[in-house]
């Protein structure tokens, strides 16, 4: 955790900068953005975004399936 969130009336501090786990993606984010807003932030999210999670899914699902 850095620093305290400005938004969050106190109650948190802003987590790290981390790198979507998606190889394509690759993107930097510190809230994983679900189309939620910041009402229920993810801030324990290895993708950056919902699509991303569920790219991943999707890729997983077709490699198991080929194999």
């Amino acid at each position: 955790m850095s620093a305290q969130c400005p938004t969050c009336l106190g109650r948190g501090e802003v987590p790290d900068a981390k790198t979507c786990a998606l190889p394509d993606c690759g993107r930097e984010f510190v809230w994983q953005d679900d189309g939620r807003g910041r009402a229920h932030p993810r801030a324990d999210a290895i993708y950056c975004s919902k699509a991303c999670q569920h790219a991943a899914g999707m890729r997983a699902y077709r490699s198991r399936r080929a194999a």
